[in-house]
């Protein structure tokens, strides 16, 4: 079949890479002049980063999933070293009941802790959840400031979905992410290797924004007024555009990311239990404006490159409205979307994928999981009824937290 595919980050890539190793032709029809969207990486003065800290790593994903990312870039492995800067002190993050000691509110803590062990988790929001799993104090010193500067909102309006899905609270013994505990790596070169190999040998227009879609004739229209006509078209624009916010818009939220360098050796304090230096240091506390910090040269094996002798490059990223880096997981938004693909799936010749497809955090070995899922149904997608595709969506989609 003749696949129109609208977009050109990751998840357009993977599934184009797919349908075409099954004999279809699939088309990527991309808005800028390169492949990758948020996933790619760029340079400045010889120096490698990306929008926010990329990492490989396997995020509750199968074998299959892993053995695909590697088909198409070669890897190192790599751990990230996170660490929040709280009361004027680097501490662990997540947080670790080794750091206790070191709050000023110590003593209370260890009260809180104490009677958690007879209380029952309680899922009813953001932050009934997180305060059920370590307790008033500490929720709110690492989470509830750090939220409400992310989000704009009381967390008290968020879904605990968000917090499981992060793994947040889960621990007060491990001291690393959750996703270092498996495989985690980096490019032996950059993510834009990845883009490469993936999409050799496929069909790619650039500088091509959609003006139109018609379901019913199967076409896609470009500013410039040409019409393309496929079998099937698959989307990974947010699902609200999609269909011209006809349930309202989905919110999101996402970070304003600056590039800077820093004319020293390293911009983040090395940890004194790995001795490595810090990858990302979050900014719990309300009167600092920006949220995290990532230094490159720490995780992305390029430290030893001549761009980077003397000095190094980092990323603040600032909340910001306007960036879809993450659904917004309320029950308003979660009503809104289960709307939006009730009504997808009467469409059999349009799919939506993707994380704004979707409209779900997803990580690239996430997102590769949900292609993977998407293909086990694509050769009778056309013949399911709207009940079948819409079930089926939900398999390829999965849980809020999962």
């Amino acid at each position: 079949m003749k696949i129109l595919i609208i977009g050109g980050g990751y998840t357009s890539c993977c599934v184009a890479r797919m349908l075409a190793d099954l004999g279809h032709q699939p088309i990527i029809f991309e808005k800028e002049n390169q492949l990758g969207g948020m996933a790619r990486s760029f340079t400045k003065e010889g120096m490698t980063y990306e929008f926010g800290p990329h990492i490989l790593a396997n995020h509750a994903s199968e074998q299959r999933v892993i053995d695909f990312i590697l088909k198409y870039i070669e890897v190192i492995p790599t751990q990230m070293d996170s660490a929040t800067f709280l009361q004027s002190k680097h501490l662990n993050y997540p947080p670790y009941f080794g750091d206790i000691p070191k709050l000023k509110e110590s003593a209370q803590i260890n009260l809180e802790l104490e009677k958690l062990i007879h209380i029952k988790v309680d899922e009813a929001n953001f932050e009934s959840y997180l305060k059920s799993k370590v307790g008033a104090t500490l929720y709110e010193l690492y989470f509830k400031h750090f939220t409400e500067k992310f989000w704009m909102v009381d967390p008290s309006t968020l879904s605990a979905n968000w917090a499981k899905l992060r793994h947040l609270g889960q621990s007060l013994t491990e001291k690393r992410m959750f996703f270092n505990q498996s495989w985690c790596a980096y490019p032996k070169t950059d993510f834009n290797e990845l883009f490469r190999n993936i999409s050799n040998n496929l069909e790619v227009h650039f500088n091509v924004t959609i003006k139109n879609i018609d379901t019913d004739k199967t076409t896609i229209t470009d500013s410039s007024g040409a019409t393309i006509q496929g079998d099937i078209i698959i989307s990974t624009l947010s699902l609200d555009t999609l269909f011209q916010y006809k349930f309202g818009e989905l919110e999101y939220r996402g970070y304003l990311i600056e590039p800077k360098i820093i004319n020293q050796e390293y911009f983040h304090l090395q940890n004194p239990d790995s001795k490595k230096h810090y990858s990302m240091v979050y900014y719990p506390e309300p009167n600092v404006p920006y949220t995290r910090t990532t230094e490159y040269k720490c995780f992305n094996h390029k430290a030893g490159d001549e761009a980077y002798h003397g000095r190094t490059i980092i990323t603040v990223e600032t909340p910001s409205k306007s960036a879809k880096f993450y659904p917004f997981m309320d029950k308003t938004n979660e009503n809104k979307f289960s709307q939006y693909i009730k009504h997808l799936a009467n469409y059999p010749n349009l799919v939506s994928l993707g994380r704004l497809g979707l409209y779900k955090y997803t990580t690239l070995d996430t997102t590769t999981q949900q292609v993977f899922r998407f293909i086990e149904k694509f050769a009778s997608w056309k013949m399911y009824n709207a009940e079948e595709r819409l079930n089926n969506y939900h398999y390829i989609r999965g849980s809020w937290n999962n």
